[in-house]
């Protein structure tokens, strides 16, 4: 019986060691599989560029002619425009800019013009996206794992709007794409020539700031995910998107630009209360391998009030032990 014990017991440990090596790995798996990459693709200037892998960047443009009539006292005539547009998108997988679109459309000077601008249709548009990512959260020994985490985001608007002025249609607008929803921004006038985006409060679940006076804004976003027993939080999906108008309705137009861009920034991960997981003990990684957002650290000062708690305590401590009976 001894000799069967003194055999089978090591096999039972290695077989438990398998299983939970396997379970771990396929946990892991799991979270791998959910990555499926990140994607930019920019189409301007009637070229298109695309790109795709663990992080992604494209860029392109070219000009193209449109045409309209110059006018004049007593009549008009005929003018060809040429219009030079381009664009840029970035999958970088850096927290700090983990996604930007940015579009640009210019014009040369053209004076009144007494029809629309007529032409072929040159779409401007640049999209990132990051594609089905997992947080994969590990627990501190003998705690349990949160139910859910938080994924916290900045997202920056430049509209970039300048012009002497500026067509109805010279603008376009921005998007935020969350699981497949996206969130539509689009610039309003504030004066000829200035142009902000518009947005104040909560949109499609982004709290932007009042535009600041050069037109930029700024906003939060925050997502929870649900967390599975074996620390794989369920996937997510984000993109952001500049699209520009590429044949402006215009009656008169002097010398015009226009760009946009937008960008998003992981800046947080923690617990739904706003505890960073690092603080709480927690350990994290995603599934792409993307790292974390760096946590803040204490001040200077901080460390100089711990330190002075610290000696307060010994202090204090050495008082109490000096004045006991026998000491």
């Amino acid at each position: 019986m001894r000799r069967l014990l003194a055999t089978t017991g090591p096999i039972t440990a290695l077989t438990c060691a398998c299983v939970a090596i396997t379970l771990a790995t396929s946990c892991r798996a799991d979270a791998i599989s959910s990555w499926q990459g990140a994607s930019a693709s920019v189409n301007a200037g009637g070229n298109q560029a695309t790109n795709a892998g663990a992080t992604a960047s494209a860029s392109t443009g070219g000009t193209y002619t449109l045409s309209s009539w110059r006018g004049f006292i007593g009549g008009g005539f005929p003018v060809s425009i040429p219009i030079n547009s381009g664009g840029s998108a970035s999958a970088s997988g850096n927290p700090d800019n983990l996604l930007t679109a940015s579009t640009y459309l210019k014009y040369r000077p053209t004076g009144d013009l007494l029809a629309p601008i007529a032409g072929p249709d040159n779409p401007i548009q640049a999209t990132a996206s990051w594609n089905n990512d997992s947080l994969i959260v590990h627990a501190h020994s003998g705690a349990s794992l949160p139910d859910s985490v938080q994924l916290q985001f900045k997202v920056d608007l430049a509209p970039g709007l300048t012009s002497t002025f500026v067509s109805p249609g010279l603008n376009g607008n921005l998007s935020i794409g969350i699981n497949g929803i996206n969130t539509n921004l689009t610039p309003a006038p504030v004066a000829p020539g200035q142009y902000y985006w518009g947005v104040a409060g909560d949109l499609g679940g982004v709290k932007f700031q009042p535009s600041s006076p050069d037109g930029n804004q700024t906003g939060t976003l925050n997502i929870t995910l649900a967390l599975h027993p074996n620390g794989v939080s369920d996937p997510f999906s984000l993109s952001v998107s500049s699209i520009g108008s590429s044949s402006p309705l215009v009656d008169a137009l002097s010398t015009s630009s226009y760009s946009s861009s937008i960008s998003l920034s992981l800046t947080g991960v923690t617990l739904p209360d706003g505890t960073p997981l690092t603080a709480a003990g927690y350990s994290a990684s995603f599934a792409s391998v993307m790292a974390l957002p760096e946590q803040p650290v204490p001040e200077p000062a901080t460390f100089v009030v711990w330190g002075l708690l610290a000696v307060a305590a010994f202090t204090l401590r050495h008082r109490v032990l000096t004045n006991r009976p026998g000491h």
